[in-house]
């Protein structure tokens, strides 16, 4: 067995056992806040003099699906009585009213944002304290609000705050005690990262933060035991074993290639499945051994197969794309909506 075959077999060994493992991460006084940018012995501490925004951002080091994100939040300039003052690109002092801080979430494809002030309410008879919690969704520009005025601190004292993400739906939760749900909605992509934003004029402290996640591992569609020397010396199924890319013709306007990938055919029932090994450049870090690349499905022609072909971005292409296996132990895979074609060619087993 060679070196880099020896090595490929390692990372889905190790890929398949790190995929299934659940983490947590604390930071507080006793931990400290490092690596985040902004930290301090109180917490994470931003101030924000500028006509710009300040942020502290942490990318996880895998995407995942299941994710919860707890933590203390302080703004400091967060009376609406009060004007505090912020400087502009040109030097230029101005104060300002009702800063805004707030937090977000990164995923595959898109960004929640959740954007926070202090408020105040008038009623019939009297102006109630309140905080005003916006959401936005940036890839499809929605946004929604509500006004919060129980059970919560509406200036500048603390508050704890839930970010709780499974089975595709985001739950948002806050409580100056206890924590009580105020947004439930779907999102569609694997979180990558979270962080905390102040903006002009703002002075925020973030502390006592707890992080929860599962890395993906819904794509796996193989037990790597089963793939052994073994397997593969009884296994006379010329489609099965390793395949690279070997030649394309794209139409880069309509497709473009995310990688030079080595793929594991492996037979599921009457299907093939091209499993990911290697290769992704494009959006890589959401790429993992062991993850689902196509499925080829059998048709009335001997092979041919219809194709289902996850993008770069794990996002399902299927409209009338074909493989069809060809001389030398080749793979011709067409994309004819996209005037694109790639060929493949089977390479040694381990």
């Amino acid at each position: 067995m060679s070196l880099r075959k020896l090595f490929i077999l390692l990372i889905l060994f190790f890929s398949l056992t790190f995929v299934m493992e659940a983490k947590t991460l604390n930071w507080n006084k006793g931990r400290g806040y490092h690596p985040f940018q902004n930290a301090t012995y109180e917490g994470i501490y931003i101030e924000n003099l500028s006509d710009s925004l300040k942020y502290d951002y942490l990318k996880l080091p895998n995407s995942t699906d299941v994710f919860s994100l707890n933590f203390r939040a302080k703004n400091l300039n967060g009376n609406p009585y009060k004007r505090y003052p912020y400087f502009t690109s040109q030097g230029r002092k101005i104060n300002i009213s009702n800063p805004h801080w707030g937090f977000f979430v990164t995923l595959v494809r898109d960004t929640i944002v959740f954007s926070i002030k202090g408020d105040e309410i008038q009623t019939a008879t009297e102006s109630v304290p309140a905080l005003d919690v916006s959401v936005f969704k940036l890839k499809s520009s929605t946004k929604s609000e509500i006004s919060l005025t129980e059970k919560i601190n509406p200036y500048d004292g603390d508050n704890i705050w839930n970010i709780t993400i499974e089975n595709n739906v985001l739950i948002l939760s806050v409580g100056d005690k206890n924590l009580n749900q105020i947004y439930e909605f779907e999102i569609k992509y694997p979180v990558t990262g979270f962080g905390f934003l102040a903006g002009w004029a703002d002075k925020l402290l973030i502390s006592d933060i707890k992080v929860e996640f599962t890395e993906t591992k819904s794509d796996s569609y193989f037990n790597f035991q089963e793939m052994n020397a073994d397997y593969f010396s009884q296994n006379d199924d010329p489609m099965e074993g390793y395949w690279s890319l070997f030649d394309r013709e794209l139409e880069e306007s309509l497709l473009k290639l995310g990688g030079r990938y080595t793929l594991l055919c492996k037979k599921e029932g009457d299907k093939y499945n091209m499993i990911y090994v290697d290769g992704a450049n494009v959006n890589n870090q959401n790429w993992h051994p062991g993850d689902l690349k196509a499925i080829l499905s059998p048709t009335p022609f001997s092979d041919i197969f219809e194709v289902e072909w996850l993008d770069s971005m794990k996002e399902s292409m299927k409209r009338d794309i074909k493989a069809q296996k060809g001389d030398g132990e080749t793979l011709l895979i067409q994309f004819p909506y996209q005037s694109s074609k790639i060929r493949l060619r089977k390479i040694p087993n381990p």
